[in-house]
């Protein structure tokens, strides 16, 4: 699905992080590990949506903070 010129901005925003939900899924349901690179600690956003996804999935993971420190399996 994708956006078009009468939608809100809101809800073009919600299809693009959906969409892009489904694609960060398929990585990690076509993958035997997930090397994650998250720019913070928060825990929120995409990358922390498919680093949880991939753990619920007993998808392997390895963090790599931007400080080049590494967790993981």
């Amino acid at each position: 699905v994708e956006p078009d010129a009468g939608m809100t901005a809101d809800r073009a925003a919600t299809i693009i992080s959906s969409s892009r939900a489904t694609v960060n899924r398929d990585i990690v349901d076509d993958s035997d590990h997930l090397l994650a690179t998250p720019k913070d600690e928060r825990m929120k956003g995409g990358t922390w949506y498919t680093i949880r996804y991939a753990v619920t999935q007993g998808t392997p993971v390895t963090i790599v903070w931007p400080d080049g420190t590494g967790v993981g399996e």
